[in-house]
């Protein structure tokens, strides 16, 4: 039976299969430790307790799937009924946005994307729509994220992007939290007994989609001394033009696709590898970071900026060996990584190793996130 004073908690998301990506995984993990903590936790989404349709919109990126969403947001306003001390928690900017209309500070928006003009083409729009000029197009998401950001409670993983997104949306005020990361999950046995191949490998784990950059990382690898080769762990509808750009290249036999890896066959994967390779432009957070760190696995990407370039890099330098490039460009980032494999790098002792590894699962916690996250204070 549920105690009277039970906290609420909605999560609501187009989708929370964890095999989906980042965010999925996320609400999962949310959800879970929501429930462990006395929550009732509904979700709301394509498949959950309370049911919305995308079918015939599923898949694309287009306007009336960006305005069902907003119908979406703004029906489940009056079709949810939560308590004074109830939480509606989204990561999804259009549902956002129809739900802060109605329930306003209830709605907690976790790791809000941003648009900024001078970003433009380098991070596609949320908006994206080929038969209307870009200029309207970035208004109109210009307008939608102010408003969210005004409404709703926004929290962001990185210190750096908190900075950037108030300094750019004048009058908002957002609230960093760091993310938790299950580490538990991940066999730590294979560290211990040392790398399974003499030969150097580069690491890159996620998505293979247009927004991840790949491209710049297959061009660098033209620029990457000797014979390291580049594991692409993950799969994403980029992959089959990848694999035709790789083959062209004459670099098959240095880029490797591997595709989806469990979590053991990650795990060796971050133990064997040189450094983790992060591409992207914009990043507001990721959990392959997080990980190759914990693993004493040196993390390279590109150097924020504020501008054309933001991503939570300069957050973990406590963590570990960051690397970033100035340059956004292939050349650079091939130079960094030829610097990272030119340094020889001593590993932390065993007990130095326990000690850093029990300092990353306190300080990435799920639970010290979710009751941040869900607090009225």
């Amino acid at each position: 039976m549920i105690s009277e004073h039970q906290k609420n908690v909605f999560l609501v998301s187009q989708n929370f299969s964890s095999n989906s990506g980042g965010v999925e995984t996320t609400l999962k993990k949310i959800r879970e430790t929501l429930v462990t903590q006395g929550c009732r936790v509904t979700r709301v989404g394509m498949t959950g307790e309370v049911e919305f349709s995308l079918r015939p919109y599923r898949g694309k990126s287009s306007l009336f799937k960006k305005l069902y969403l907003i119908y979406v947001g703004l029906k489940l306003g009056f079709t949810l009924r939560p308590n004074e001390d109830d939480v509606i928690i989204s990561r999804d900017l259009f549902l956002a946005f129809g739900l802060c209309l109605f329930f306003g500070k209830k709605v907690r928006f976790v790791a809000p994307t941003f648009v900024k003009m001078d970003m433009y083409p380098v991070r596609p729009l949320s908006v994206n729509l080929k038969f209307i000029d870009w200029r309207i197009q970035y208004l109109i998401t210009y307008c939608i994220e102010r408003i969210v950001l005004k409404r709703a409670r926004c929290f962001v993983f990185s210190e750096s992007i908190r900075e950037s997104i108030e300094n750019y949306y004048r009058g908002v005020s957002l609230e960093h939290v760091r993310p938790g990361c299950s580490f538990e999950s991940l066999d730590l046995s294979r560290r211990e007994v040392g790398r399974k191949t003499t030969s150097r490998y580069l690491l890159y784990v996620g998505r293979l989609d247009v927004r991840k950059n790949i491209n710049i990382l297959l061009e660098a690898m033209k620029h990457v001394e000797g014979d390291a080769a580049l594991w692409l762990v993950g799969d994403g509808p980029a992959r089959k033009d990848l694999e035709r750009k790789v083959n062209e290249s004459g670099l098959s036999s240095r880029i490797l696709f591997l595709g989806y890896q469990s979590k053991q066959q990650l795990v060796e994967k971050y133990s064997d590898s040189e450094a983790t390779v992060l591409p992207t432009f914009f990043e507001s957070f990721g959990h392959v970071v997080l990980e190759s760190l914990y693993f004493l696995t040196p993390v390279i990407g590109f150097k924020s900026n504020g501008v054309s370039c933001i991503n939570a890099l300069d957050d973990f330098r406590d963590f570990g060996r960051i690397y970033q490039s100035e340059s956004l460009s292939a050349a650079g980032l091939g130079n960094k990584i030829n610097e990272v494999l030119r340094e020889n790098a001593v590993l932390l002792e065993k007990s130095d190793k326990e000690a850093h590894r029990e300092n990353m699962a306190k300080s990435f916690c799920w639970e010290s996130f979710v009751s941040q996250v869900t607090s009225n204070d």
